[in-house]
């Protein structure tokens, strides 16, 4: 498969970003017990 920079930049961006969405609610969720 031809994966572009681009692309590749895109996907970690993404992963990232679900990371982070995951990382603060399991802050939340810690936080409030």
């Amino acid at each position: 498969p031809n994966i572009s920079p681009r692309a590749t930049e895109n996907d970690m961006e993404s992963t990232a970003t679900i990371l982070e969405k995951v990382f603060l609610r399991s802050v939340a969720v810690i936080a409030s017990s």
